[in-house]
């Protein structure tokens, strides 16, 4: 599984961070967030990073405690924050940036898509509660007709577009 983030339709209100803070700790508090929200102000974008639940995780590899497992049966990367030293070696170690450290608490936080969340079921909080719906959990094998089908959609919006400024 995969969070799919659809940076056309991202307003970089922060809301998924604030939601995925208060999943882990009850607090509304960005640093305290598995997803970040990055500005380019200059290009107008804004970029949600956060953990790629990869094949095969460098971050897994690297944590000396063993607090980094990945789910083979969900193909979810879970990050076990008892077992964690907040060595940092995990979050230097992701190439994508997709691991934080949280200095209050002393540990590293990733994105698990809320698997190991209480709720159920397990939901990704900020698919849930993503204003604009730009968050998407997807199964490795429905990315490429998802995004196919999320470009066919811009490319006929443009196409309308285009047809009223002509006229």
């Amino acid at each position: 599984m995969y969070l799919y983030i659809d940076f056309e339709k991202c307003r970089g209100c922060r809301t998924c961070e604030m939601v995925c803070s208060f999943r882990w700790d009850k607090s509304f508090s960005p640093t305290r967030s598995a997803i970040v929200v990055f500005k380019n102000e200059k290009e107008g974008k804004n970029f949600p990073i956060v953990c790629q639940q990869c094949s095969k995780p460098l971050c897994m590899e690297v944590c000396l405690n063993g607090a980094i497992t990945k789910d083979e049966k969900k193909g979810v990367v879970i990050h076990d924050v008892e077992k964690c030293l907040g060595c940092k070696m995990c979050v230097l170690s992701c190439p994508f940036g997709g691991i934080g450290y949280v200095a209050e608490l002393g540990v590293a936080r990733k994105c698990d898509l809320c698997q190991t969340y209480s709720l159920e079921p397990a939901v990704a909080q900020c698919e849930k509660m993503c204003p604009y719906q730009a968050i998407k959990v997807l199964k490795e094998e429905e990315i490429s007709s998802y995004v196919k089908k999320e470009i066919y959609n811009r490319i006929q919006k443009l196409g309308k577009h285009y047809e009223t400024l002509i006229r």
